[in-house]
């Protein structure tokens, strides 16, 4: 799945997670695909990111997001709650790329 904004959305498209309304009501579910006036719809109810069915492609390698991640690391204290944060952010980096 990929997260896109609203308005990169296009007509063919499947909705890769429901759509809900802020009270939790499915407003367009999972599978559907996406038609010109559900893409304005989803827009008019104030929509703005969707997630849709297909692989996200990652803007860079994933040394380089390491490598991100250690320089700004640096820079702070490395107490208990820095670690963590860093540690769920490597979590994150591979679980982008164990698909890729």
């Amino acid at each position: 799945m990929k997260k896109i904004p609203i308005d990169k959305a296009k007509p063919g498209m499947v909705l890769a997670e429901d759509v809900v309304s802020q009270t939790g009501v499915v407003l367009f579910p999972k599978g559907i695909e996406l038609s010109e006036k559900n893409i304005q719809g989803l827009s008019s109810l104030g929509i703005d990111v969707i997630g849709i069915e297909g692989k996200s492609t990652p803007r860079m390698t994933k040394r380089k997001y390491l490598e991100i991640i250690e320089q700004a690391f640096k820079r702070v204290n490395p107490d208990p709650f820095n670690n963590k944060i860093k540690e769920i952010l490597i979590k994150h980096v591979d679980s982008l790329y164990e698909e890729a």
